[in-house]
């Protein structure tokens, strides 16, 4: 999934993502949006927006990046594509435990932190 994260934080929404969905029906990812980015982009839009977690669940900024996601979805083969996603309000760090100290991902941290918004993406596979 590195080159699919890759990929997919070129955009400029996008801080930190994390592709899951091995052994799942389909690829869907964990995403740190950029805040100062999408707080400017509701400003734009008028999006009220007083938080991150307000801004995470705004419907219009969900789409805005999944809109992203698509685009780059384009360049991996279909059963590669990331079809669902879900915003992280809490920014990633190394003290927080999602993060090493060279900034690689803890994969095994940030799935057990986000268990439950996992079970959201795949409601029918929880082991």
């Amino acid at each position: 999934p590195q080159v699919m994260e890759n990929k997919f934080k070129e955009s400029l929404f996008i801080e930190q993502i994390m592709v899951i969905g091995e052994f799942k029906k389909h690829p869907a990812a964990l995403i740190q949006p950029a805040f100062e980015v999408l707080r400017e982009w509701c400003k734009r839009k008028k999006i009220d927006c007083e938080d991150n977690t307000q801004m995470i669940n705004n419907e219009q900024v969900v789409k805005r990046v999944m809109n992203d996601i698509n685009m780059y979805n384009e360049s991996f083969a279909n059963f590669e594509q990331v079809k669902k996603i879900k915003l992280i309000d809490i920014p990633w760090s190394i003290e927080g435990g999602e993060l090493t100290p060279t900034l690689k991902l803890r994969r095994r941290n940030i799935l057990e932190k986000y268990k439950t918004l996992v079970d959201e993406i795949y409601p029918d596979e929880s082991a």
